[in-house]
């Protein structure tokens, strides 16, 4: 009967022998790895690509995961931090255990999604994004899969905490620098929140917000809530007002004027446009 190895293993199938060596070739080619390269050095640099970044503001550049492969390019224009956001299963590069060690590569797993909480990441990006500008010719790269969401959320977040701009304005500076950026429609109601907390009020209406939010409403509002509830003593009079005008409250204080559920105004209360968030 014929068989078939891979690895230490044998595995004895019912097949004719021309199946089986077809089977045994392909796992010949799997455990090579592409063009039949053997050696991990050889697969890693197949698999390289190149540096994809762009420079935001000076000292921070955004892009893809070829920020994260491609090390000599990093090196080469500088780049000391690194600060990724990309999941496990995304992650096709190894990240520089000496700059892991040293806190000079930072990991957030958060996937591009509406529903994922992008909210309880950004005060400790936003850190270490200055962290990072204030040392020693200090220069870092924010990553994500594509360069479109994640870390176009992260850059946006301290362009607003750190440097003080708008919502709307950091979002134009960004478009501005890389015209296919695509924040996703939960990452944009999660900013405006995360725009209110700071300055007590948003730049941008949620009806500017690309894309719609219907079935997700519910656990977008649980993500923001959660947020405020953590900074929730910090919080400036403005900001609360701000954010009480924006609709959005907490699980134990709900300032929102809108039932999602029944998709109408509650009873006695004025329902505007800026409070549908």
């Amino acid at each position: 009967m014929p068989s078939l190895t891979t690895g230490s293993h044998t595995f004895r199938i019912k097949v004719d022998s021309q199946t089986a060596l077809s089977l045994e070739e392909e796992s010949k080619q799997i455990e090579e790895g592409p063009s039949g390269l053997s050696s991990e050095s050889e697969y890693d640099a197949y698999n390289e690509k190149a540096f994809d970044g762009t420079e935001l503001v000076t000292g921070l550049l955004f892009g893809g995961e070829g920020c994260g492969h491609d090390r000599q390019t990093r090196e080469s224009i500088g780049i000391n931090h690194v600060l990724s956001i990309i999941t496990t299963f995304e992650q096709g590069f190894k990240p520089d255990q000496e700059m892991i060690c040293s806190g000079h590569w930072k990991i957030f797993r958060i996937e591009d999604s509406p529903t994922a909480d992008l909210l309880h990441i950004l005060d400790d990006a936003v850190e270490f994004i200055n962290q990072a500008l204030r040392s020693p010719h200090g220069k870092i790269v924010v990553h994500s899969l594509e360069g479109r969401s994640r870390c176009v959320a992260v850059c946006i977040a301290y362009l607003m905490k750190t440097l003080g701009m708008t919502l709307k304005s950091a979002v134009g500076l960004v478009e501005a620098n890389q015209p296919e950026v695509r924040m996703n429609r939960g990452f944009w109601r999660q900013m405006l929140a995360y725009e209110s907390s700071i300055r007590g009020c948003s730049s941008m209406m949620e009806e500017e917000c690309p894309g719609a939010v219907i079935f997700e409403r519910e656990e977008i509002q649980d993500i923001i809530d959660k947020y405020l509830d953590s900074i929730r003593g910090p919080l400036s009079p403005t900001a609360v007002i701000g954010l009480a005008n924006l609709g959005i409250g907490t699980t134990r204080d709900k300032r929102k004027s809108f039932d999602w559920s029944s998709s109408s105004p509650k009873p006695g209360r004025k329902h505007s446009k800026s409070q549908d968030i």
